[in-house]
C-alpha cells in the first residue's frame, strides 16, 4: 500500500480491506501459499516486503527463519505491524524512493501494491535497484477484468485507492522488459467467508496474477 498520499491508508482502510487476514490461517489462502513456496525463504536471506501493509504476509513467508523488512507509506499500517510482528523490522517509506542501498535484498515481495500507484514504472525501477543480481522478486495483483474482481466490486465496492489496474497479460509484460520471468500463476486470496466458501471461490475464480522473476 505504498503511494504518495499516506492519509488515505488509515486504520479504517486496513480494517475494511486487509484486517480479515489477521484472523485467518494464511496457509489456506492459495496466493499466499504460492508466494511462500516460490520465495522459499532460507536462513541468511535478506527479505523485503515492499508495500507490506500490516505485516501478515511478510511474517507468513519468512516462516520464523529470518527477520524480514517491511516498508509501507502508511503510519497506521506500520504501527500495527510493529505491534503484531515485533520480530521483523518495519519502517515508513515510499516504494518510489526506497531508503536502501542498491542490492540490499535477495528476495522481495510486492503483492497488491502497484495497482495503487499512478506511476508504477518508478516503483519497478526501485525494486530492480534494491534487488541483488540473481535475486528473486515475486509480484502480484488482482486481475482487473477477472470475474473475481468484478464480484468484489459488486459486493464490497472495490477499492477507490486503485489508480492503475492490470490485466494478467499487462502485468506479466510490465515486468518482462526488465526481469527474467521464471513462473506465472493465477491464484486467489479470497478470505472473507467461511473456510469452505473461501476454498471453492479461490479454486474457481483465481483472480490474482502472480509473477516470479529474477534480476
Amino acid at each position: 500500500m505504498v503511494g504518495k498520499n499516506n492519509l488515505k491508508y488509515s486504520k479504517k482502510y486496513f480494517a475494511r480491506h486487509t484486517d480479515h487476514y489477521l484472523k485467518k490461517d494464511l496457509s489456506t489462502i492459495p496466493s499466499f501459499v504460492w508466494i511462500k513456496n516460490q520465495l522459499a525463504v532460507e536462513k541468511g536471506d535478506m527479505v523485503l516486503d515492499a508495500g507490506c501493509g500490516t505485516g501478515y504476509l511478510l511474517n507468513f513467508v519468512c516462516g520464523g527463519k529470518v527477520r524480514g523488512v517491511g516498508i509501507d507509506i502508511s503510519p497506521a499500517a506500520i504501527e500495527k505491524a510493529r505491534q503484531l510482528f515485533p520480530k521483523h523490522h518495519f519502517l515508513i517509506g515510499d516504494i518510489n524512493s526506497l531508503p536502501f542501498p542498491a542490492g540490499s535484498f535477495n528476495k522481495i515481495i510486492c503483492f497488491n501494491v502497484l495497482e495503487h500507484l499512478s506511476q508504477p514504472e518508478e516503483a519497478k525501477k526501485e525494486l530492480w535497484r534494491v534487488l541483488k543480481k540473481g535475486g528473486i522478486l515475486i509480484a502480484g495483483t488482482n486481475i482487473k477484468n477477472s470475474l473475481s474482481w468484478r464480484i468484489f466490486k459488486f459486493l464490497f465496492g472495490g477499492d477507490s485507492t486503485h489508480q492503475h489496474e492490470f490485466s494478467a497479460r499487462e502485468f506479466v509484460d510490465f515486468f518482462a522488459s526488465d526481469f527474467q520471468i521464471l513462473k506465472v500463476a493465477r491464484r486467489g486470496c479470497i478470505a472473507r467467508f467461511p473456510k469452505p466458501v473461501n476454498f471453492w471461490l479461490n479454486f474457481f475464480l483465481r483472480g490474482d496474477i502472480l509473477v516470479k522473476m529474477k534480476k
